[in-house]
C-alpha cells in the first residue's frame, strides 16, 4: 500500500466517523428532549386543548349519526 491509499483510506475513515458520531448525537438529542417534554407539566394553553380532546364525542367511533 502506498501513500495515496493511505491518504484515502485515512479521509474515508474519518468522513464515515464523523457521520456516525453525527447519527448518534441526532437521535440521543432525540431522546433526550422527548423525555424532558414528557416530564414537564403542561401549559395552560396544552391543558385547554387536552381538554377539548378529551371531551364527549372525542373518542374514535363516536359520531353524531
Amino acid at each position: 500500500m502506498d501513500f495515496e491509499h493511505g491518504l484515502a483510506l485515512f479521509f474515508i475513515g474519518c468522513t464515515l466517523t464523523v457521520i456516525g458520531f453525527l447519527i448518534a448525537f441526532m437521535i440521543a438529542s432525540r431522546v433526550i428532549h422527548k423525555q424532558n417534554k414528557k416530564n414537564r407539566p403542561l401549559s395552560s394553553v396544552e391543558e385547554s386543548l387536552r381538554q377539548l380532546n378529551d371531551g364527549p364525542g372525542s373518542k374514535a367511533g363516536d359520531d353524531c349519526q
